[in-house]
């Protein structure tokens, strides 16, 4: 997320049958801006 910032410890791609998941830990203050800029790309 080049937008973020967001360190990469806080991330993790879970890797499923025909698909991944990205799953992002941030904090609460964060997490909205963050979910905006998924959402903004349609990755939410």
């Amino acid at each position: 997320m080049r937008e973020g910032p967001l360190d990469r410890r806080c991330t993790s791609i879970l890797p499923a049958d025909d698909a991944v998941t990205l799953k992002v830990e941030a904090p609460r203050r964060d997490a909205a801006r963050f979910g905006e800029l998924l959402r903004k790309q349609g990755g939410a």
